[in-house]
């Protein structure tokens, strides 16, 4: 963090199966407080190294874990990327909820079979979702979409899930409330480590934010 001009992480939002749902790399530039995020959209597809064969990208993850997934995305990028944090399904929606929700823009109202045994439920317009309707909002395909759709969705969330902990910092970096977010979160830097990351990057400018 001290000697890097631009802090570089890279985000993995994990489904439930150990997949990786969504992934993200966050550019932040102290000097300027200005961010970027980076889409990995999981149908990428290459011959990856780490799989010695042409395949999706988010394939890497669930077969190969976060290090070879990090190793595949620096590869692809051409940066380093120094930090990995990954999110399961769960506790993602876990923090979603401490954070009060996330604002999103629904076009049209949602109200059909999840394919599961439930229903995606969703209001139209923007909306504060909470946990649970944020992981529909990233899950949900209509007929007339393709995956780059949900793509956009993920991607949606991801951004606004970066505007609240920014928001929300002075929360998030309380002492009594942040083991309740780092248990949450899996990444290659110990607790404190993640705790001076996140003190760094939640620093962004939001008028300064780009995808």
């Amino acid at each position: 963090l001290k000697k890097d001009q631009v802090v570089r992480v890279l985000f993995v939002i994990q489904d439930d199966a150990g997949g990786a749902l969504g992934s993200d790399v966050f550019l932040f530039y102290p000097e300027s407080r200005k961010g970027a995020v980076i889409d990995i959209p999981g149908n990428t597809g290459a011959i990856w190294n780490s799989l010695g064969r042409v395949d999706r990208i988010d394939t890497i993850y669930r077969e190969k874990g976060m290090q070879s997934y990090l190793a595949e995305v620096e590869d692809l990028l051409g940066i380093e990327i120094p930090f990995s944090v990954s999110i399961g399904e769960a506790d993602f929606g876990r923090m979603v909820d401490f954070l009060g929700g996330l604002s999103v823009f629904i076009q049209s109202p949602i109200d059909r079979d999840d394919g599961r045994g439930g229903r995606w439920l969703l209001p139209s317009g923007a909306v504060n979702l909470d946990g649970e309707k944020l992981k529909a909002y990233m899950e949900f395909l209509l007929d007339a979409e393709d995956e780059g759709a949900r793509e956009e969705r993920r991607l949606s969330a991801f951004t606004s899930f970066l505007l609240a902990l920014k928001n929300r910092r002075s929360d998030v970096l309380a002492k009594d409330n942040f083991p309740y977010y780092a248990s949450c979160m899996e990444s290659n830097i110990d607790a404190d480590g993640l705790y001076e990351l996140l003190t760094v990057i939640t620093d962004f400018d939001s008028n300064y934010l780009t995808t």
